[in-house]
């Protein structure tokens, strides 16, 4: 894809990629609405954008405070990309832990909920993992990233995010020998 400059994607102020450098996905700055967002630059593909765009319109109908919004779908220019908004907070996977019970209950019930929300719009996730689900400073769990989310999907797809979700909670939890401060969550 090459490197990105500010020119390339217009409004948005490119801050730092987030994930491996060689990703496609950008921690940027939108200077007209002066909020953090995340580029999601489409690949040169004809076929990868179809399938990213179609993913991208569909959660763009979704409404769940644990879901980062689909903010614009930008197909023209030198970067086409998805904006969607940035899920400030800390990664799941960096919390210190094991985490209070009650904790993972309301972690796990609001993600859940923003499951459910999607595989109402016909969305599974794909990646529900702990490095894709961010808390919020005010203790608000998010899913972050567009991932191999799938449009249209099948019930084992849906059911493959609920049994993701059930294994990143249990994931806190000690194995037998193991000091009470190893497998951080």
């Amino acid at each position: 894809m090459g490197a990105v400059t500010m020119s390339q994607v217009d409004e948005y102020r490119v801050v730092r990629p987030l994930g491996r450098p060689q990703d496609t996905v950008f921690l940027a700055h939108d200077r007209k609405l002066d909020r953090a967002v995340v580029l999601h630059l489409l690949p040169a593909s004809p076929d990868a954008p179809r399938a990213l765009l179609e993913c991208a319109r569909a959660l763009a109908r979704v409404t769940h405070p644990s879901l980062c919004p689909v903010y614009r779908i930008r197909e023209g220019g030198a970067a086409p990309c998805v904006v969607q908004s940035f899920g400030r907070g800390e990664r799941l996977g960096a919390l210190p832990g094991p985490l209070p019970a009650e904790r993972v209950r309301a972690i796990g019930g609001a993600l859940a909920h923003a499951l459910a929300a999607l595989h109402a719009a016909g969305v599974a996730h794909g990646e529900v993992r702990a490095d894709r689900i961010v808390v919020s400073p005010a203790g608000v769990p998010r899913l972050i990233g567009l991932g191999p989310a799938r449009v249209h999907a099948s019930p084992e797809a849906m059911s493959a995010d609920v049994r993701s979700l059930g294994e990143v909670l249990l994931g806190h939890r000690r194995r037998p020998g193991a000091s009470a401060t190893a497998g951080r969550w």
